[in-house]
């Protein structure tokens, strides 16, 4: 009998220069349907605000003991903080207390390679998802230093589409340090395709083959069970399965799993 062969691990880092575009919605979301399927998922909570842990139902007071920044300080390994959500998805909370470790990491050496590092310690994880704070700075080098892809949600606003074309530029600077650095594309979120501004927008996308092959097909709508869900410690697709918001993520999951690799 031929011996199955092992997917090659995704380190997914989903990163924006603006923030307030579904973000951690979309890291939460994914994580979970992606475990739904049989993939085993790691998600890696860098923002210190911690809400991929709260979006679960795990509070900062929960976590305060052990998270991602006792990793980033060196004080744990990353299988001493990590949390078994359900079967196949485990998280490595945050809170707080990851911008005082990342405070004093400033003078510190290898500084951009902490989480890198870390995750190197995990094995048989088919992905790796990593929540990023907006913004620029050591953590966020620190996700660019790990991430093999970036995607990137982006709400059809001319700031968000503008932020994208920065994050191409960005993405671009730190192949130096990390040359298996790519962008997997962009993730219209918030998106309602009956409103003029959101139409101009496309067509200005169109108009730039280098960033429209990035475009994934599915795009995240408006939906209000994406924002209940996030008071309720469950992800959409548990807690309104049948909604539009839901949908959207389990076809997004399905383009994601359509990407993936296997090892020879």
């Amino acid at each position: 009998m031929a011996k199955k062969k092992k997917m090659k691990t995704r380190v997914i880092g989903l990163s924006v220069e603006k923030g307030g575009v579904a973000k951690t919605t979309t890291a939460v979301n994914i994580a979970d349907i992606l475990a739904s399927n049989g993939r085993t998922v790691l998600l890696v909570d860098m923002d210190h605000q911690g809400n991929a842990g709260i979006c679960f139902g795990i509070e900062e007071e929960d976590v305060v003991e052990k998270n991602i920044s006792q990793v980033i300080s060196g004080e744990l390994e990353l299988k001493d903080v990590v949390i078994e959500i359900k079967d196949n998805l485990y998280l490595a909370p945050s809170c707080y207390e990851l911008k005082e470790a990342i405070a004093k990491l400033q003078h510190g050496k290898a500084r951009e390679d902490r989480l890198k590092n870390a995750l190197k310690t995990i094995n048989n994880v088919d992905y790796i998802i990593i929540d990023a704070p907006t913004g620029e700075g050591l953590v966020i080098d620190n996700v660019y230093f790990a991430a093999t892809e970036i995607i990137a949600p982006v709400q059809m606003e001319a700031l968000s589409v503008k932020g994208f074309k920065n994050l191409l530029s960005t993405v671009d600077s730190y192949r130096e340090f990390n040359p298996e650095i790519d962008i997997s594309g962009i993730l219209l979120t918030m998106f309602n395709g009956h409103l003029n501004q959101t139409k101009k927008l496309l067509n200005e996308l169109k108009k730039s083959e280098k960033i429209w092959k990035h475009v994934f097909t599915t795009t995240i709508p408006r939906n209000v069970s994406l924002s209940e869900a996030q008071g309720t410690g469950l992800p959409v697709s548990r807690y309104a399965p049948s909604s539009t918001g839901s949908k959207a993520y389990i076809s997004f999951c399905k383009e994601l799993m359509k990407m993936e690799e296997y090892n020879d």
